[in-house]
């Protein structure tokens, strides 16, 4: 394993890098921007060599250069594809002992030791055709203690990895500290929800827990049934910590 590029974080344990570019990259990005701009540059070709023959080389030139013209205005993003993909192939994420390292193009690295985070949100959605699953996305989100939250999706391979290893390090730091939250009465919030010890707040819906009688994660989404018959949902991905407040959440209904 590498040298470590931020020493206070300890040794790397893994690293997570860009995809490679794929074959499916190829034919849906760089092909029809490629035959965007090769098309009226051939075309701009013909017209000349026939003006030229022909006509002579006012004629030629006369003929080609609205085509010549076209294929530059449609090279500029087949150059914008390459220097986008240039710059992502600088993005990775560096697992350290004590924490985590981030490089993100056009942003300054990122060192985060696992005490300046405090929270994280995996959202898992598919893309399907005709009921057949064709892709699977993972978006990972990092709260840190300071700062704006830290987005990472599947172009970084082997996100899903990553976010199984930060939750078994972290989740059993956090799950003490928020049930003693929870004895002494405090407010815990998971994004747009709040539980205490004698309910739960979506939104500005109060639930007691007496009511919540059923907790199931469905399709990417948190239901909870209640003693009414009504049910609350949630998008799961959405929600901090999402393990860890079903936890709490049963343990409470539980009590």
């Amino acid at each position: 394993m590498r040298a470590s590029s931020a020493p206070a974080l300890g040794p790397v344990v893994a690293e997570y890098r860009e995809r490679p570019l794929r074959w499916r990259d190829l034919f849906l990005l760089f092909l029809p921007a490629a035959a965007a701009a090769l098309t009226p540059l051939l075309y701009g070709l013909q017209r000349y060599y026939y003006g030229q023959a022909y006509y002579g080389p006012a004629a030629a030139q006369a003929w080609s250069r609205p085509w010549f013209q076209l294929a530059a205005l449609a090279l500029v993003p087949l150059l914008l594809l390459g220097w986008r993909r240039v710059r992502q192939a600088h993005r990775l994420v560096r697992l350290h002992k004590h924490g985590l390292h981030i490089r993100r193009p056009g942003k300054q690295p990122l060192n985060l030791p696992w005490h300046a985070i405090q929270a994280l949100a995996c959202e898992q959605t598919s893309g399907a055709l005709l009921g057949k699953t064709l892709t699977q996305r993972t978006r990972l989100t990092l709260f840190p203690r300071t700062g704006d939250p830290v987005e990472l999706d599947s172009r970084i391979k082997g996100l899903d990895d990553l976010a199984a290893r930060l939750k078994a390090h972290l989740y059993p730091r956090w799950l003490p500290e928020l049930r003693a939250a929870l004895r002494r009465g405090e407010w815990l919030s998971f994004g747009e929800v709040r539980l205490n010890r004698l309910g739960i707040q979506v939104r500005d819906a109060y639930l007691p827990w007496e009511q919540a009688t059923l907790i199931t994660v469905e399709n990417g989404m948190l239901k909870m049934r209640t003693a009414p018959g009504d049910e609350i949902k949630l998008r799961a991905g959405k929600i901090p910590n999402l393990e860890l407040f079903i936890q709490l959440l049963r343990e409470e209904v539980a009590a």
